[in-house]
């Protein structure tokens, strides 16, 4: 069996053609972009969470110079850096957005 070539083709199966082209090349590239756009939040994610580590550490930092300059007790400023470093959370998950929001509050708030 030998397929015709498309100027053979009849006028209807010109016209069919035409929506399943391009419907095929909608979907390949919806395949495309979805992984495109896939590896673009994922790598703004790690991100984010680079820069929550470095918070963290910084304010670990911080208190543990103040603990070797005697300015601090030890117990105070583990309990401080619980509070501060907990206030630290994303907020992605109600707002969509991809930001870290830090709460420099000292009040804990409950998250499962």
């Amino acid at each position: 069996m030998r397929l015709k070539r498309h100027r053979d083709w009849s006028i209807s199966s010109k016209i069919m053609s035409i929506p399943l082209v391009t419907a095929l090349l909608l979907a390949l590239a919806t395949m495309y972009l979805t992984g495109v756009m896939h590896d673009l939040i994922m790598t703004e994610k790690q991100h984010a969470l680079v820069i929550s580590l470095q918070q963290a550490t910084s304010l670990f930092d911080s208190y543990q110079k103040q603990v070797q300059a005697g300015t601090l007790p030890l117990e105070e400023a583990k309990r401080r850096a619980i509070e501060r470093i907990g206030a630290i959370r994303y907020d992605g998950a109600s707002s969509g957005s991809t930001t870290w929001k830090t709460g420099w509050s000292c009040t804990r708030s409950s998250r499962r």
